[in-house]
């Protein structure tokens, strides 16, 4: 194996992840829209909803970070649903 003197960097998130009750919570009282709706919204299926808020699997980081972004500024997702009605 070839030995260089590069350096990399590792990123370290400052915030924790998701759990599955911030996303259903987010889903169901802040937003009150389907998993279906929920799932367009973001960019996934609705499977991958189930399976983040039954605890069988974790969002992506950047899945993560959008998601953040919607509780921080639920109006985002507000109008975007409007919009598609």
């Amino acid at each position: 194996m070839k030995k260089t003197k590069r350096r990399f960097k590792v990123c370290e998130w400052s915030q924790s992840s998701l759990t599955p009750s911030e996303i259903l919570t987010l889903r169901t009282k802040t937003l009150n829209v389907s998993q279906s709706i929920f799932a367009e919204l973001i960019g996934v299926s609705p499977r991958a909803i189930t399976s983040w808020e039954c605890s069988w699997r974790k969002p992506s980081v950047a899945v993560q970070k959008l998601i953040r972004q919607l509780q921080e500024n639920p109006q985002l997702a507000i109008n975007a649903i409007g919009e598609k009605k």
